[in-house]
């Protein structure tokens, strides 16, 4: 699909960027900080890339729904087994690792400070329960919570995921 709004795209490891300094406008993480073993890097990398005034916009796995909570806990075994089940996998059929090294707003602020970017614009989003799918107890148990955190605002800061824009001063 083509994009006409769109000059050029990469996909990288999130370690280094095959780009030289200031040479992106915009970065788009979607669903991948989570599985970033070295945050600061990473972020450090996204700011050598945009020009001064370019913005990095995020999508990422929130570490205080609950569910992550839970899987945090979990033994090794059931964590592989529910990636196995629920997670992303690489072109070989590999999970990815999960880190969940910035995936709080917190920390998300921190690591942008500390990367020498303004201050985030961070917001919480509930998402259906798709990870689920083909569960049909897990995903029923997932559409009444999801229903209960969005009727429910002091449940905004453990939603599903956080979402937001980071700038590059200009």
């Amino acid at each position: 699909m083509q994009n006409p709004h769109l000059d050029e795209a990469y996909v990288t490891d999130g370690r280094t960027f095959p780009l030289p300094d200031a040479s992106v406008d915009v970065a788009v993480s979607t669903f991948v900080l989570e599985h970033i073993e070295d945050p600061a890097s990473h972020l450090a990398e996204v700011r050598r890339v945009l020009k001064a005034g370019g913005q990095f916009f995020f999508l990422t796995v929130n570490a205080r729904h609950p569910f992550v909570m839970i899987y945090r806990v979990l033994p090794r075994a059931l964590r592989d087994f529910a990636l196995a089940c629920f997670g992303a996998r690489d072109a070989e059929g590999e999970n990815y690792p999960v880190y969940l090294r910035a995936n709080t707003a917190p920390t998300v602020r921190r690591l942008a400070r500390e990367a020498g970017f303004d201050a985030p614009e961070i917001h919480y989003r509930e998402q259906p329960p798709n990870y689920f799918r083909g569960f049909l107890l897990l995903w029923v148990m997932g559409v009444a919570y999801e229903w209960f955190a969005r009727k429910c605002p002091l449940m905004r800061p453990i939603a599903t995921t956080l979402y937001g824009r980071i700038d590059k001063p200009a």
